[in-house]
Protein backbone atom coordinates (compact mmCIF):
# COMPACT_ATOMS: atom_id res chain seq x y z
CA UNK A 1 0.00 0.00 0.00
CA UNK A 2 3.06 2.69 0.87
CA UNK A 3 4.23 2.35 -2.89
CA UNK A 4 0.90 3.51 -4.24
CA UNK A 5 1.53 6.86 -2.00
CA UNK A 6 4.90 7.57 -3.59
CA UNK A 7 3.65 6.28 -7.05
CA UNK A 8 0.67 8.85 -7.00
CA UNK A 9 2.83 11.69 -5.35
CA UNK A 10 4.28 13.45 -8.67
CA UNK A 11 0.41 13.84 -9.83
CA UNK A 12 -0.43 16.65 -7.54
CA UNK A 13 -0.28 20.37 -8.01
CA UNK A 14 2.74 20.57 -10.90
CA UNK A 15 4.83 23.67 -9.62
CA UNK A 16 5.59 26.65 -12.78
CA UNK A 17 8.72 25.68 -14.53
CA UNK A 18 12.02 28.09 -13.63
CA UNK A 19 12.28 31.41 -14.86
CA UNK A 20 15.74 33.35 -15.08
CA UNK A 21 15.19 36.89 -15.36
CA UNK A 22 18.81 39.23 -15.70
CA UNK A 23 18.04 42.12 -14.12
CA UNK A 24 21.81 44.04 -14.30
CA UNK A 25 24.27 43.12 -16.97
CA UNK A 26 27.77 45.00 -17.33
CA UNK A 27 29.08 45.43 -21.13
CA UNK A 28 32.15 46.49 -21.45
CA UNK A 29 32.60 45.92 -25.47
CA UNK A 30 29.74 45.09 -27.66
CA UNK A 31 30.78 44.35 -31.16
CA UNK A 32 29.07 42.74 -34.09
CA UNK A 33 30.66 40.20 -36.81
CA UNK A 34 28.81 38.80 -39.94
CA UNK A 35 32.08 37.24 -41.54
CA UNK A 36 29.10 36.11 -44.56
CA UNK A 37 28.44 39.51 -45.18
CA UNK A 38 28.85 39.54 -48.77
CA UNK A 39 26.37 36.80 -49.59
CA UNK A 40 24.16 38.73 -47.00
CA UNK A 41 23.44 41.58 -49.04
CA UNK A 42 22.36 39.92 -51.94
CA UNK A 43 19.28 39.21 -53.53
CA UNK A 44 16.17 38.40 -51.34
CA UNK A 45 13.46 36.01 -52.56
CA UNK A 46 10.89 37.15 -48.94
CA UNK A 47 11.02 40.14 -46.51
CA UNK A 48 12.98 38.50 -43.11
CA UNK A 49 10.32 38.86 -39.79
CA UNK A 50 12.51 39.97 -36.89
CA UNK A 51 11.40 41.16 -33.68
CA UNK A 52 14.06 42.51 -31.18
CA UNK A 53 13.27 43.76 -27.51
CA UNK A 54 16.01 46.26 -25.80
CA UNK A 55 15.84 48.11 -22.48
CA UNK A 56 18.41 50.16 -21.71
CA UNK A 57 19.30 51.48 -18.70
CA UNK A 58 22.97 53.41 -18.07
CA UNK A 59 24.30 53.50 -14.60
CA UNK A 60 28.17 55.11 -14.29
CA UNK A 61 30.62 53.22 -12.95
CA UNK A 62 33.53 55.27 -11.22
Amino acid sequence: MSDQGSANAGNGDAQPGAQLRVLTQYIKDLSFENPNAPQMLGPVDEQPSIGIRVDVGVKRMS
